[in-house]
């Protein structure tokens, strides 16, 4: 996979980042990854692998204001690689710092870019989507393509037309769309754009990633904990965790304080499982069910 630029952002979150890439070169030990990060960060993940590539960000003061200010920051580098800031790459992976893979993953990506796919992910469901809201903003939901979630995912970046970066970070961020559908979450603009540049769509099983099937159905077998986080046969996606460890961190900066506490929470729980460490409220009847499925 020489062709493709896979990437993770670990900022603020190195902690969590380790085990996301041991899960990774666990089931993947001949690719490489490039994590965006602090040197703080590279200290706590602290795997010494030519297959990890650290691309240090302490110097960009922009990207540290922008970390106080929700998914800003990650929007941030996603626009930065996507218009070749860190390299010129057609084809590339991300996955978020916040997840476990369970079994090989890539080759699912890497199938779709050979078969002429050019976003692939997880299904976001719109129509029949989890909040069971019917409009965002005035517009109506009804009949609005699904796009794709961010945890983990493949893009053709040839289909991304936009020059302006400071458009392109609003798109990421999910702020404003070019194309007048209705936003409901992060990247979403960008999916509608590569859609409309006739840019084609494959779909994870939300069996093997989590998530909703195409009917909105988030019950896929495993004992309920696809409803609490992204949970799949190959893929855990927890969802929220990264900005809860920066939030323990850092503060809360600019974020809404509903947000701030469900992520925090979130981490708690996660913490729990993977370092043991029980430094806040936390679903106990969730970290037991996972614990198990997880053979923690």
């Amino acid at each position: 996979m020489e062709d493709v630029f896979i990437f993770t952002e670990a900022y603020n979150c190195g902690k969590i980042a380790r085990v996301a890439l041991e899960s990774f070169l666990k089931f993947h030990p001949e690719l490489k990854v490039t994590v965006f990060g602090l040197e703080q960060d590279f200290n706590e993940i602290n795997i010494d692998s030519k297959h990890v590539i650290y691309y240090p960000l302490d110097n960009d003061e922009t990207l540290k204001n922008l970390y106080m200010n929700g998914h800003q920051g990650t929007a941030y580098i996603f626009a930065s690689v996507l218009s070749g800031r860190y390299g010129s790459y057609q084809k590339i992976i991300h996955f978020d710092a916040d997840v476990i893979f369970r079994e090989e993953c890539l080759s699912d990506i890497k199938e779709g870019f050979d078969n002429g796919y050019h976003l692939i992910g997880q299904r976001r469901n719109y129509e029949k989507n989890r909040s069971k809201l019917t409009s965002v903003g005035g517009k109506s939901l009804i009949g609005v393509t699904d796009t794709i979630g961010t945890c983990f995912f493949g893009i053709d970046s040839s289909k991304i037309t936009v020059e302006d970066f400071s458009l392109l970070h609003r798109m990421c961020v999910g702020g404003v769309s070019l194309t007048g559908e209705p936003i409901l979450d992060f990247f979403d603009p960008v999916s509608f754009h590569v859609m409309h540049n006739d840019g084609k769509v494959k779909y994870l099983s939300s069996i093997n990633y989590g998530g909703g099937d195409e009917n909105g159905n988030w019950d896929n077998g495993f004992n309920g904990l696809n409803l609490l986080c992204d949970f799949g046969k190959k893929f855990v996606h927890f969802a929220g965790v990264g900005s809860g460890l920066n939030f323990h961190k850092n503060g809360s900066g600019n974020v809404p304080v509903t947000y701030s506490s469900w992520a925090k929470e979130r981490y708690n729980l996660y913490s729990m499982l993977f370092c043991g460490e029980n430094i806040g409220p936390y679903d106990e009847n969730a970290y037991k069910k996972m614990k198990k499925e997880l053979e923690l």
